[in-house]
């Protein structure tokens, strides 16, 4: 993040760095354990271990069945969510949520997270104290039974957070739809100003089209009909767009090497094994065959979108609203989004 002024604490926001302090101390003493297991079985601890700190009631609503409808019901605006919400928990039990969310994340991924909860302390002043902005409003919610043997998952959510994690049998099969963002994109004045969330996302996008030769900026580049916000959201499945843009296979070396240092700025937010292996799966589908399109101006502050599109992914930027300093940004696994095909082998295994 970026680097910003200390002032005395906004309203909610002691709260809110007493939970991420809290969160910090369980994630260390996990530490030694997470070098000696894998992600799936450090995940299924945290799972179980949030579980268990909660009351029966809350854990009732916590906790739902792996094929409840409300598992592939996300979204990332204010809104009734199922699930307990941070707000609602001691500080014990927000340490155990907050643990569970960092279980499928990397520092980079973890801190982008907290710093869009983060903006809910600077929206709740620029509002005056609105209802609607709180960082105890983000709602974890558990499907299935935390387990390496039995097929389980979990989704943290609020606005402009959607995190969904899938285990099958002791592998971790996705970690999609995965959304993050950022209001304001760049903050302005008071406690935290100049705070850029999700800077990495618009930055490196915009070195890599800066880069671009005429020719090459003729097939990359739209100047207009900006989308209105990201394509693939809560009412579409994951599914492969029009392959617009460039290709990889038209940029030169250096070029190439940003577009994949923007890709894994994406996939960098996981846990760092699940990160090399999302890379990896990319790279085997052919890195020539990943394109990048920008629509919009490219200058800082004016309307513009970017879709980076390979075969198993897409990854969708968005900066449109409030004057483009509110970002949204989205990636959708097109074989594995909510378990996809390995929870289809899965069953199949199951009933031969």
């Amino acid at each position: 993040m970026a680097a910003r002024r200390t002032h005395a604490p906004l309203g909610k926001e002691a709260a809110l760095k007493k939970l991420i302090a809290m969160a910090s101390l369980v994630g260390a003493a996990t530490l030694w354990a997470h070098a000696h297991r894998g992600p799936s079985a450090d995940m299924a601890a945290a799972g179980q271990a949030f579980l268990s700190s909660l009351s029966p009631e809350l854990r009732a609503r916590a906790a739902l069945p792996f094929d409840d409808p409300n598992r592939r019901d996300w979204h990332f605006v204010p809104r009734k969510r199922a699930g307990v919400a941070l707000g609602e928990l001691d500080a014990a039990q927000r340490a155990a949520a907050m643990a569970l969310v960092r279980s499928g994340l990397s520092a980079q991924g973890a801190s982008k997270t907290e710093g869009v909860l983060q903006l809910e302390v600077v929206l709740n002043a620029m509002e005056g104290e609105s209802s609607r902005r709180d960082p105890g409003r983000y709602h974890l919610t558990v499907f299935g039974s935390p387990s390496t043997e039995h097929v389980w998952g979990w989704r943290f959510e609020g606005h402009h957070v959607s995190l969904n994690f899938c285990s099958i049998t002791g592998e971790i099969a996705t970690a999609t739809p995965s959304f993050l963002g950022a209001q304001p994109a760049e903050v302005s004045g008071g406690a935290h100003d100049g705070l850029r969330v999700l800077a990495a996302e618009e930055d490196l996008a915009r070195e890599l089209v800066a880069s671009l030769d005429a020719e090459q900026r003729a097939v990359a580049v739209r100047e207009r009909d900006v989308p209105a916000d990201v394509i693939l959201g809560p009412a579409r499945e994951a599914e492969p767009l029009e392959p617009q843009g460039i290709a990889a296979s038209a940029l030169d070396a250096e070029q190439r090497a940003l577009l994949l240092r923007l890709v894994g700025t994406y996939v960098g937010n996981l846990e760092p094994s699940l990160a090399a292996r999302e890379m990896q799966r990319i790279r085997a589908a052919g890195l020539e065959r990943l394109r990048f399109l920008w629509i919009g101006g490219t200058a800082p502050g004016q309307p513009h979108y970017y879709r980076l599109q390979g075969p198993t992914f897409v990854i969708e930027l968005d900066n449109v609203q409030d004057r483009s300093n509110h970002v949204h940004t989205l990636w959708r696994d097109l074989e594995n989004d909510f378990g996809g095909d390995l929870l289809r082998r899965h069953h199949e295994q199951e009933h031969r």
